[in-house]
């Protein structure tokens, strides 16, 4: 798994490495997620706090995995939310050999992101002031070049 939030604020993320990066368990293999959850445990919200919010991501590195970035304010299996989930830059990064020839179960699209389609306007949880800028992201593979999904 690459780099992983679920639950953290003001982190600058800079200068690294991510590689070899596959899919595996519920994950596609991104080698950045930032999705906030509040874990659920039976009929109880574990993190109900928890947010990713004000994350620079910068001037890193990336080969051999799935997918570039995955960015996601979704709810738990009880339908529950993270308290937010907002404010990303990411910024001259170099993400390539996505979605590799022996990538067993990778994502077709080299970036997504996922909102869940239940959410009220303007709340903390809506997923707002994403920025990419200068990123260069290489598809290995022979599949459809998306740079952009939302579901």
């Amino acid at each position: 798994m690459g780099n992983l939030l679920k639950n953290g604020q003001r982190a600058l993320v800079e200068g690294n490495i991510l590689q070899n990066v596959w899919e595996g368990f519920s994950q596609v293999g991104a080698m950045v997620l930032m999705t906030p959850k509040s874990q659920a445990n039976g009929t109880s919200n574990m993190c109900p706090y928890c947010g990713v919010t004000d994350i620079p991501f910068r001037y890193n590195s990336g080969t051999q995995g799935a997918q570039a970035f995955q960015l996601a304010n979704v709810p738990n299996g009880n339908g529950a939310f993270a308290l937010e989930g907002h404010n990303y830059s990411f910024h001259d990064n170099v993400m390539d050999n996505l979605a590799y020839q022996p990538c067993f179960g990778c994502a077709a699209n080299p970036v997504a992101l996922f909102e869940a389609p239940a959410l009220p306007r303007n709340s903390n949880i809506e997923l707002h002031d994403v920025s990419l800028d200068h990123n260069t992201i290489v598809q290995a593979g022979s599949q459809t070049n998306q740079t952009i999904k939302r579901r």
